[in-house]
């Protein structure tokens, strides 16, 4: 979970199903913890009602660039370029293609993006 920021800027290389699913669900579950305080905030206080939504916000700030890098290289691992993401432009079908893939397992051995993660 926590090699995806380790990696925060590596682009390169693959990563491993586990990598990339740990990552995503703690982003997930972030967010909608912090979906959820923002209604509960506002509900107690005016003053407050803007904490949850500024958290919110930076910690979408936070995970854009690791979350773009574990997907390029979830993507490297199943034999895929990092192109693949501009899916994300076709309205649910690329969002659900790119879902497939990154559940796929990753390519046996060495390929051109380099080792295998150790665990797949």
């Amino acid at each position: 979970m926590f090699t995806a920021f380790k990696n925060y800027f590596d682009f390169t290389g693959r990563a491993n199903r586990n990598e990339y699913w740990m990552y995503t669900l703690l982003v997930i579950i972030v967010n909608v913890g912090l979906q959820v305080l923002i209604p509960i905030f506002a509900s107690i206080s005016a003053a407050i009602s803007f904490l949850p939504a500024a958290a919110l916000v930076l910690f979408a700030l936070f995970t854009v660039i690791p979350s773009f890098s574990v997907s390029f290289r979830r993507l490297h691992d199943t034999g895929r370029s990092a192109w693949w993401l501009l899916l994300l432009v076709i309205p649910l079908i690329g969002a659900l293609v790119l879902i497939f893939w990154f559940a796929m397992p990753g390519e046996e051995g060495e390929n051109k993006y380099g080792a295998r993660p150790e665990a797949n």
